[in-house]
């Protein structure tokens, strides 16, 4: 939405723009909307909040329910653990305890041989001389082969869409905007998400986008969310989408009056329709 004197009502209540929307009437419309939707989204923030807790609750009634079968289950992984180690670095420890191979030797026996008589003898031919023992080289001792291991890596579970949106909550609190962006696009894109939390996520998306300055992004997603089923956020969608599209505040304002009937932002919009040219 553009002022004619110049004027930016969705920026910060300076006392110079209080001083001007008692003279314009449009930036005077937009500083009452925000007041009321300020309202929508406390609400919104505190029934978040008790869900968070109703969820925790949950959980922690799920964990006391089977102790017993999570500690059997554990027992039964670190026993298959421990047989499979065992099977895997046996053949390494027996190795060693092994008896020494006998080492093999060949007999060979020598040819007879004539051998002039000694010179106190009587010239008898010479005897044969005793057979020699030779010993073959030892074999060189074999390796073992490698064992392969049967421990398998540990799998890690990817976290769930409510946990991507709490954790993009915690990145908007610290300024991190593009870690925001990024972890509500996941919540979106996730394949199992209730949605009204996908709406919500997109709503988050587009208002981070908005805010970094592309209003060409998330006008797509504007657009479904005024056509959407949810009052609260398509009214805020359709907010949003002003700032996008200026040109086409008429037409934002007759599709998000066709599809709501919820009071009072059917008669907020009626008045936001009527002011737009």
């Amino acid at each position: 939405m553009s002022c004619p004197e110049g004027f930016d009502p969705f920026g910060e209540r300076t006392p110079t723009l209080l001083e001007h929307t008692s003279a314009c009437a449009s930036c005077g419309d937009v500083l009452s909307v925000l007041g009321a939707s300020k309202v929508v989204w406390k609400e919104e923030a505190a029934s978040d909040d008790a869900r968070a807790v109703f969820r925790e609750r949950r959980l922690a009634r799920t964990r006391m329910r089977r102790p017993a079968r999570t500690a059997a289950l554990s027992a039964v992984f670190f026993v298959g653990v421990g047989v499979a180690s065992a099977w895997a670095f046996a053949p390494l420890f027996t190795a060693h305890e092994r008896p020494p191979l006998a080492v093999p030797r060949s007999v060979e026996t020598a040819a007879p041989t004539e051998r002039a008589p000694h010179a106190f003898t009587s010239g008898n031919p010479a005897s044969t001389p005793e057979p020699v023992e030779t010993v073959a080289p030892a074999p060189s001792a074999e390796q073992p082969p490698p064992v392969p291991s049967s421990v398998r890596p540990a799998i890690v579970k990817a976290p769930t869409a409510e946990e991507l949106w709490e954790r993009g909550l915690a990145r908007l609190d610290q300024g991190d905007r593009a870690g925001a962006r990024s972890l509500f696009r996941s919540v979106i894109d996730a394949p199992r998400v209730e949605p009204e939390l996908r709406r919500r996520a997109m709503f988050r998306w587009s208002e981070v986008l908005l805010a970094s300055g592309d209003t060409t992004t998330p006008t797509d997603t504007l657009w479904q969310l005024v056509r959407g089923a949810d009052a609260s956020i398509g009214f805020d969608a359709a907010l949003l989408l002003e700032r996008c599209a200026p040109d086409d505040r008429p037409r934002i304002w007759d599709t998000y009056l066709a599809r709501t009937r919820d009071e009072p932002f059917r008669t907020q919009a009626v008045e936001r329709r009527s002011r737009a040219r």
